[in-house]
Order: structure tokens, then sequence, then C-alpha cells
């Protein structure tokens, strides 16, 4: 099975590279998604029943046997890390939500922190989404590609130079590292104000 480069998605920057591990191997724990952590395969997640076995897929006397697999899996990552409202969440608070009706507070409560990290991922990516193409316009200020292009401050005008960089269709979801800092807080902002 020969899959090309131009199925893969770049997706980020991201702000901190410890919440994308812990998304990686909450995913993980979650749907049974490969996240094996030797070069031995199947490694002992698939022994403790964590993994499905999606390494053994990729071995060259059962490639032909399992290449469905491969596709079913390719499927299920995209899903679970390209869009923000894939239902993981939804899953994960209504097992929550069950704990805790059976009075097993200890499990909710761990779940806890794999909703806060589910819920940041999910609003990580609608920002993804969004930023480079956010457009607005006032009379005090312009927004374009989710960077300031203008702005009036105490009667005078100022014009600043917009990052624009060409991207290649797996890019959809990149930004340029440089102005990303800039692009959340004027699409944090844009979401505060479109909500008030």
């Amino acid at each position: 099975m020969q899959i090309s480069v131009t199925l893969y998605k770049y997706l980020g920057p991201f702000r901190s590279r410890f919440m994308l591990v812990d998304l990686i191997d909450s995913l993980s724990r979650i749907l049974k998604l490969p996240y094996c952590e030797t070069g031995v395969y199947p490694c002992d997640k698939f022994d403790r029943g964590v993994c499905r076995g999606w390494c053994l897929a990729l071995a060259t006397s059962q490639e032909s046997k399992h290449e469905h697999d491969l596709e079913k899996l390719d499927a299920l990552l995209k899903e679970a890390y390209l869009h923000p409202n894939n239902g993981i969440y939804e899953m994960v608070q209504k097992q929550r939500e069950a704990y805790f009706e059976e009075l097993e507070f200890a499990k909710a409560d761990l779940l806890d922190d794999e909703l806060r990290l589910l819920q940041s991922y999910r609003e990580w990516l609608n920002f993804l989404y969004v930023a480079k193409n956010l457009q607005y316009s006032s009379k005090l200020y312009e927004i374009e590609s989710g960077q300031l292009k203008s702005a009036r401050i105490n009667g005078k005008n100022h014009h600043f130079v917009i990052d624009k960089p060409m991207y290649r269709e797996n890019e959809s979801l990149a930004l340029p590292l440089a102005g990303m800092d800039e692009m959340k807080i004027i699409y944090d902002y844009i979401r505060e104000q479109s909500h008030a």
C-alpha cells in the first residue's frame, strides 16, 4: 500500500508540546489508537488490551490481509485529530456522567482532566480553522488574514504588514508561527465581541 505525501495534513503550530503529547496519549487510550513507545511490535499496550494492534497491519507478511485496517485507521485518525466536533468529548462526558450517577466519584474525577484537555484541543482546532481567513473592518481597525492590517489610534492611521505565506494543499490548518500569537489574540477578541 502506497500512501502519497499529499494525503498528510499539517496541523499547527501548538503553544505547548506537552499539551500535544497529553492529547495524543489521551486519544490513544480513548480510541485505542496506536501510540507505540518502543520499537517492538506489538508492544505491551496490545498485550494489555489498550491498543487494537494497528501495527500488525504494517508487517510485510500481513500487508494484504490488513490493508483495509490501515484505511480504517487513516479515517479514524483524521476524524479524531482534524474535526473539532468529532464526538469524542461528548462520549467522555457521557461516561463521566454515568460514573457520577453510579456514585463512582473517583472514576468521574479522573475524566475531568481528559475533558479539559479535549475541550482545549477543540478550541485550538476551531482557532486553526478560522484564524487565517478571519476578516473584519471597522472605523478603528481592519483585520485581514487574522492579522491587524491597520488601526486608527489618537487620530493617526497606522498600517501593518500582513504575513501571508503560500500554503500547500495539505496545510489548510497551518499558521505562520511568527503571527500566531497576534492571530490568537484577535480571534479571541472577535469571539468575545460576538458573544457579548
